[in-house]
């Protein structure tokens, strides 16, 4: 018996066993699950195969394709031909995922320790663990599953060829590397992988640099080029679509966003008392009530922490392999990299990840680097718990098998019971689970839009984030599906797409601030047909209440814009009248110029909706300027200045960081290291802006300081006021979308600043003067480069704020000024006469309304940069109550006031005078019509709590910014207080007794509060824009055109007797590998390179006139089959090399 017990066959008979049975008990009512970015790729692999048979895919707008998937669907494809049922076959893969990944680590586990009990119980944790659980199967990403099978089982392999010293396994690793290609979609896991192989081949180098050097070298380089030539398929188009065009280079995350993603996420796991146990506590959180909470017991948070402690004890083992010794330096890698910033050394991976591009792939640490720690920890953890039970077993035998007992129970059974009770999917009896069952209605649905043909779109409202949460019997909650479910391509999520975000953002807006201009919108995307979509849960995803939008889109049917054309129980089908619609290919007449890419589909639909009239980005290709009909410009940058309070001298230096060493004292070095080591400790990127400020402000005082001094010192104080300053701007020019709170501290601290410099300018020597005036003459135009001064001084309203709009004019001519925003009635009062200033020159005016402009006057403008001054209107007070009425706040009093006029696109100002009569704080709350669970409550947006200062107990002053949900119809403000609460929980034995709510009622003591002079104002952001129309443009005959798609990288455009030059837009997503060639009489011309239209399409000027044939291809696509034809000759070279050396061996030496 112990000798079948002890048996490498039992154990991964145990280990397949166990798989078996999780599989059956998430599978056995017959549902499939779903949930998250992965969708629901097993509902329907048929639909989506050829959206990763290309390198262009037609989904949303168009969109590069995953192409690295095609393996992964077109497996589970051939077996549903098999009439095999989809949640089988997810069944299947689960099982299979989690066999390979924990008899791969059994494997694994066995070079380790040549300990089958360690080996067995190193699988078993593998299978059994918080990352496991939440990363891998609650979270249902199949990357991650992916990987989660890969990288054990290719780790073993490499591994096993190293130490064979067979160059075979290099092979092998690849080969298992194509099987699970799917992890790759993930380019974090890519790097993942190649560090942990390359990792170990310098540790093997390491270990006996003579006699594992050229191996070494050479096992890894031949791992590395037969992976990309296996995987050239994917590989080679992916590269090239990213790096080898500007559209990643110029559309990418900046830096800037991945390093503030990296610190954010990083704080949110919770540092390492909860990576120490494999958990994510924002995963914990978010998962809640449904078994989340369970994981913040204090019972269940001392188990977490066994693994941790068994594997660090493992330390003590006698006999370290060196494959241990590498697993235990990995593992103390992986487990600093997966807290991110958190905790110990936080600076120092914070450091890294800012200096090393590649890193900030890794912007969410422990999901990625957690597989590292995990499959680390499972090695230690084996090891570990062998090494105990052998040290029990020598004291009494009976104790191994009692230890063997409780840890399966404890940690395996216990610790991750969700996995064996169901629960880790949401718990069946929950409204919101993973389990889901798509209504048949949506397959009614896609046959109809089937038998409609192609050609065309459809845009789905509500539309708002990726996200979406159905309201179907057992509804799906992640990825918004239409992609998914519909044959046909949907606009039906918001997403971070280049080009594609600034059109899905405004779909809504436009529909409800300007309705008449809906269906130009629609028309202009390509969409024939409009979803108004019933089935979804708004409230939960913070989004627009369907009837509402009903309302709106019913006042176009009736004016004959759309027709209700079907319907399928939730989903209402509209079709755009034909006169709107612009299909795929179109030669327009009339063509607008426009600086903003970023608003061009927004300017364009405000200003020329008519769907004959395109919008393309100035500056011009050559050859078509004299077709333009009129520019469009925007404000390079627009800006809020506020009226800054004046100080005198003694004021400025006051409030600016006192000094106690002068550039020139010896000290002075290592008071710019302790900056330097004080600035690192700040992860918060507004936290490093907030201290460079008074960094700034210390090197002004420096200045000032050694003003008399000689002309050298004063000139190496003023370089260093440059170099930080400098340095500064570009901070600040990175974020120039912070509030206007952060921007008037900006101007208030540079004019302390400012006043100190001039106040040193007084009784110095000629030379010092002139190097104090080059520094302020330095200082105004670095403000003004960051958005912090006018370019000209202020001629309008001086003690009012102004807004500044600064242009630049490449074509001089008469502009009308137009001011968007004439949908603020009832929130600003604009005055009868206007007093505004152009490039410093006043001007008093009587604005005219048009539409949805306020037109401001028709002036010259020559070609340069200008500046436009405005007075901001006055804002009004949008809430029903007395500016000097008191309002009185206490625990059993909660005043709510309604904002009036109420727009969610909007931001507003909150402000109001405060006096805390008793207790010690209190809460002002925005709220909304929507709400996260239950429709009939209003859900919160902002909950600032304001405190006492233990110091003045009069009256304050609150003031807050807030932008509303986007979803939102109402919005109130509301104050809120509990009651005061001084239970002793300083006193450690009566800490728990306050927890206990009739206990703590004994402490508890009534808040009185008093809010008077409440405003709330929604704040003047509206923006310029110039208009020129005084074109003499040449009319455009546009030419007669039809065209074939042949797929959706590859279109063959008929052009038949085109009299006059014209521009061709394809309404396909802004891509710069859309080329097209002119096809006559069989011999290929290309055309010049294309053009951005309407903000979103492709745009080309065609001056060859008569019939002939265009060719529209996407050039990607050319690499992908390169990358394919590579891929399958290496294959099938490999194959027969393979043969050959067998029969070689086995045949030709005999």
């Amino acid at each position: 018996m112990k000798k079948v017990l002890t048996h490498s066959k039992f154990h991964l008979g145990v280990i397949v066993s166990l798989c078996a049975i999780l599989v059956w008990i998430w599978f056995r009512d017959g549902f499939m699950v779903g949930s998250g970015e992965s969708g629901l790729p097993f509902h329907n692999f048929e639909r989506l195969i050829p959206r990763t048979f290309h390198q262009w895919s037609d989904a949303l707008l168009g969109s590069l394709s995953n192409t690295v998937s095609i393996i992964f669907l077109g497996a589970i494809g051939l077996i549903s031909r098999a009439g095999i049922s989809s949640v089988f076959i997810q069944a299947m893969f689960y099982f299979f995922i989690l066999a390979v990944g924990a008899v791969s680590v059994y494997k694994l586990a066995y070079l380790v320790s040549e300990d089958k009990f360690a080996s067995f119980f190193s699988s078993v944790f593998y299978l059994f663990n918080p990352f496991t659980m939440v990363t891998v199967i609650n979270r249902l990403q199949y990357t991650f599953m992916f990987f989660y099978a890969l990288y054990p089982l290719s780790f073993y392999l490499f591994v096993k060829g190293i130490i064979a010293r067979k160059y075979v396994y290099a092979f092998l690793v690849v080969v298992a590397s194509v099987a699970f290609s799917l992890s790759f979609a993930s380019f974090p896991f890519l790097i993942l992988w190649f560090i942990t192989l390359g990792s170990f081949v310098l540790f093997n180098i390491a270990r006996n640099l003579k006699k594992n050097l050229f191996f070494s070298t050479k096992y890894f380089g031949i791992t590395l080029i037969t992976w990309i030539l296996f995987h050239a398929w994917w590989f080679f188009p992916t590269m090239y679509s990213t790096f080898a065009t500007p559209y990643a280079s110029t559309e990418a995350v900046t830096q800037t966003g991945n390093i503030q993603s990296f610190v954010s996420v990083s704080q949110a796991v919770g540092g390492m008392p909860f990576v120490l146990r494999l958990l994510d506590k924002s995963f914990i959180y978010q998962i809640g009530d449904s078994w989340g909470i369970n994981y913040l017991n204090p019972i269940v948070n001392i188990i977490g922490f066994i693994p941790g402690v068994v594997c660090l004890l493992s330390v003590f083992k006698r006999k370290k392999s060196s494959l241990f010794k590498y697993f235990l330096i990995f593992s103390l890698f992986a487990l600093m990299f997966s807290k991110g910033v958190s905790d110990a050394l936080g600076n120092i991976t914070l450091f890294f990840f800012s200096n090393i591009r590649f890193l900030e792939v890794f912007r969410n640490p422990f999901e990625k680097a957690g597989f590292a720690l995990m499959l680390s920890y499972s090695i230690l953890f084996g090891v570990g718990l062998s090494m105990i039970s052998k040290f029990l077993a020598s004291k009494a035998f009976l104790l191994k098998y009692t230890l063997v007992i409780l840890v399966s129970l404890v940690l395996f059974f216990y610790y991750v019971l969700p996995m064996w009770n169901g629960r880790v999917f949401g718990g069946k009896e929950s409204r919101i689970n993973s389990y889901v069952q798509v209504p048949s209605f949506y397959k009614d649905a896609d046959n109809w839009l089937k038998t409609l043909g192609e050609g065309f779109r459809v845009v789905a409202l509500p539309i708002d984030g990726e996200g979406m949460t159905y309201s179907w019997d057992r509804p799906f909650n992640g990825v918004e599906l239409s992609s998914e479910l519909f044959s046909t391509p949907f606009i039906s999520f918001a997403t971070s797409v280049p080009y594609l975000e600034p059109i899905t953002s405004t779909l809504e807006p436009v529909l409800f601030q300007n309705t008449e201009a809906f269906p130009s919108v629609l028309g202009t995307l390509g969409s024939k047909y409009f979803l108004l979509r019933r089935d979804i849960n708004y409230p939960r995803r913070a989004m627009r209440d369907p009837r509402i939008i009903e309302d709106y889109v019913e006042a176009l049917v009736e004016k004959g814009d759309l027709t209700l054309s079907r319907e399928f129980e939730d989903l209402r089908f509209y079709e755009l009248s034909g006169e709107n619609f612009v299909p795929l290919f179109s030669t327009p007449r009339n063509v607008v110029t426009m600086q903003s890419s970023k608003y061009l589909f927004f300017d364009k639909i405000n200003t020329y909706p008519n769907k004959d009239t395109i919008a393309i980005v100035d500056p011009l290709l050559s050859g078509g300027e004299k077709y333009i009909s009129a520019r469009v410009l925007r404000p390079t940058r627009q800006f809020q200045l506020n009226p800054g309070r004046q100080i005198n001298v003694d004021e400025a230096r006051a409030q600016l960081p006192a000094i106690r060493y002068l550039p020139t004292d010896r000290f002075y070095p290592l008071i710019l290291l302790k900056e330097s080591i004080e600035r690192m400790a700040l992860t918060e990127s507004s936290a490093r802006l907030l201290y460079d400020l008074q960094i700034l402000g210390k090197r002004m005082i420096e200045v000032d300081a050694v003003k008399n001094g000689s002309q050298e010192t004063l000139e190496l104080a003023v370089k260093r006021y440059k170099d930080f300053l400098l340095k500064l701007s570009d901070e600040i020019i990175r974020e120039s979308g912070r509030e206007q709170f952060m921007k008037d501290l900006f101007v208030e601290t540079f004019n302390k600043h400012f006043v100190v410099l001039s106040s040193a300018q007084k009784e110095l020597s000629l030379e010092n003067q002139k190097i104090l005036l080059a520094l302020e003459s330095y200082m105004s135009g670095q403000l003004q480069n960051m958005g912090l001064r006018s370019f000209y001084p202020r001629t309008v309203g001086l003690s009012e704020a102004s807004r500044i709009y600064q242009f630049r004019v490449e074509n001089k001519g008469d502009y009308m000024i137009n001011l968007y925003g004439i949908d603020s009635k009832g929130t600003y009062e604009y005055p009868k006469m206007w007093e505004i200033a152009l490039d410093g020159k006043p001007y008093t005016i009587e604005p005219q309304v048009d539409k949805k402009f306020l037109k401001i006057g028709s002036f010259y403008f020559d070609t340069g940069d200008h500046e436009i001054n405005i007075p901001i209107p006055e804002l009004l007070n949008l809430v029903d109550i007395p500016t000097e009425k008191i309002v009185d706040v206490s625990t059993d009093n909660h005043p709510r006031f309604e904002i009036n006029n109420f727009n969610p696109y909007s931001t507003y100002k909150i402000s109001f005078d405060y006096l805390i009569k008793k207790g010690d704080k209190f809460e002002v709350i925005l709220v909304d019509d929507l709400n996260v669970e239950k429709e009939n409550e209003e859900r919160q947006i902002i909950n600032s709590t304001i405190s006492i200062d233990g110091y003045n107990y009069y009256w304050k002053r609150y003031e807050t910014t807030v932008s509303p949900n986007r979803g939102s119809s109402r919005a109130w403000v509301e104050f809120d207080a509990e009651k005061f609460d001084f239970c002793p929980r300083s006193n450690f034995f009566l800490t728990y007794k306050c927890d206990d709510v009739t206990y703590r009622s004994r402490f508890e003591k009534p808040v009185e509060v008093e809010v008077k002079n409440l405003r709330v104002e929604r704040l003047f952001l509206d923006s310029l824009i110039l208009v020129n129309e005084e074109l003499a443009a040449k009319e455009i005959v546009p030419p007669q055109i039809s065209f074939k798609k042949y797929n959706p990288t590859y279109y063959e455009i008929k052009v038949s007797n085109a009299t006059t030059p014209y521009f061709l837009s394809f309404r396909q997503l802004f891509h710069p590998s859309w080329k097209i060639k002119i096809n006559e009489n069989g011999e290929m011309e290309t055309v010049p390179p294309h053009v951005l239209v309407d903000g979103f399409a492709n745009g080309w000027y065609l001056d060859k006139l008569g019939s002939y044939t265009l060719i529209v291809e996407f050039q990607d696509e050319k690499i992908l089959i390169i990358g394919r034809i590579i891929s399958l000759v290496s294959v099938v070279s490999f194959l027969g090399l393979g043969v050959f050396s067998y029969a070689k061996k086995t045949y030709f030496t005999k």
